[in-house]
């Protein structure tokens, strides 16, 4: 058993030689000075690469000359799909079109971009496979960042995309099925059809506050005999310079994006913006040589160029030095017509939109039904609302009637 076998080696200081079925190249082989045991995990000094690796007991065998391996058969092999970038796409560029992908494809970098309404490509693609060889660690030097530090990847194959982590591998096989999956997941067409009310393919019957409202909102549809709703909602950028105010600053940091990317920024500020639990920037970044909106929150490393000094909390320092500190206040009234045969609630949960035969019924209701009747009406018309959304709405039409006499 090969558990005894390691129990041993660690005892005696031995080196093994081992056939790991786990990571990126399943089967391959390496020599090993075994550290510790713990909860079916190996602790080994890699001797070809001199780093102290984690490996799972189970997916691991001796390397015994003449011996066939008796795990092979339950770890075969990756299927290596293409040889080459070229060949993949090649391959696959029919087929990820059809999925409603624009595909540019450049040396040993694949990338996946979804299209504006007007045509234009937006630059920054959803999913990307890409070789990368070497990595290096960023130095700061009180001026500028340096690159320092320069090694070989071991898994150079790196597969990034929008709302998933980051994977690498060591196996070019392995980061095209993934590549693969991540396109089939994020598939513009795919989305669009899958979309349901108030996510960002579908029609808004609720108005969400925040990206992340998107996908833990339940879909809220008002009378599905009622005409199609229609809302428009500004972007982030457009939100801070409308409503932030102007500060201009000169800014190294670096920054982890939505998608779990970690990049080093140089931004000159335009725009800021405080709520009650964040400060957004608006500022020309000059790696992406575009107007973009950071997180302060996501910000580490940060330096202001201007003087040369370093900013250990980016969010408090700018809530002390921003000229004029704006915190965004809601401006909708309670109640708005769309224009579209809908009547917009403004709730905690964002605008519910209501068809205008519903609002008047449900209007007159609260003049002359108790409070849980109501919410009983609306929750018989409209069955994807929580008890305690329609519970609010009902308490606003109270208000509005109220206003009304």
């Amino acid at each position: 058993m090969i558990l005894d076998d390691l129990l041993k080696a660690i005892e005696n200081g031995a080196t093994l030689r081992i056939r790991y079925f786990g990571g990126s190249s399943a089967g391959s082989e390496s020599e090993l000075q075994p550290i510790s045991v713990n909860d079916g995990e190996l602790r080994a000094l890699c001797t070809l690469s001199g780093e102290t690796k984690t490996f799972v007991i189970d997916k691991m065998e001796l390397v015994i000359e003449g011996v066939a391996s008796v795990l092979a058969a339950a770890y075969p092999p990756p299927v290596l799909l293409h040889p080459t970038v070229n060949e993949f796409a090649a391959f696959h560029t029919a087929s990820l079109q059809e999925q409603g992908w624009e595909i540019l494809h450049e040396g040993q970098s694949l990338t996946l971009h979804r299209k504006l309404k007007n045509g234009k490509l937006i630059q920054n693609p959803d999913v990307a496979l890409q070789f990368e060889a070497v990595t290096h660690d960023a130095i700061f030097d009180g001026e500028k960042f340096l690159e320092a530090n320069h090694r070989d990847r071991s898994r150079p194959w790196i597969v990034r995309a929008k709302n998933k982590n980051t994977k690498t591998f060591g196996d070019f096989g392995r980061a095209q099925v993934t590549f693969l999956e991540f396109a089939k997941a994020l598939a513009p067409k795919t989305l669009k059809q899958n979309a349901y009310p108030g996510s960002p393919q579908g029609r808004c019957a609720i108005r969400p506050r925040s990206a992340s409202d998107f996908y833990d909102s339940p879909p809220v549809m008002p009378d599905s005999n009622a005409p199609t709703p229609h809302w428009s909602y500004p972007s982030m950028k457009e939100l801070v310079e409308a409503e932030g105010a102007p500060f201009s600053a000169y800014f190294c940091f670096h920054y982890l994006s939505s998608q779990g990317e970690r990049t080093i920024r140089t931004v000159r500020s335009t725009h800021v913006l405080f709520t009650s639990t964040e400060a957004y920037l608006v500022a020309h970044c000059e790696l992406r040589n575009e107007k973009r909106v950071f997180r302060s929150s996501q910000v580490t490393n940060a330096h202001l160029l201007n003087i040369g000094t370093s900013l250990t909390n980016l969010p408090s320092w700018l809530r002390a030095h921003a000229p004029a500190h704006r915190t965004r206040q809601s401006k909708d009234p309670v109640v708005r017509e769309t224009g579209t045969g809908y009547m917009a609630i403004n709730t905690s949960r964002g605008l519910i939109h209501l068809s205008s035969q519903i609002y008047v019924q449900a209007l007159n209701g609260v003049v002359v039904q108790p409070e849980s009747e109501s919410v009983n009406f609306l929750l018989e018309r409209l069955p994807a609302l929580s008890h305690d959304l329609a519970l609010e709405i009902v308490q606003k039409l109270f208000q509005i009637h109220q206003k009304l006499i």
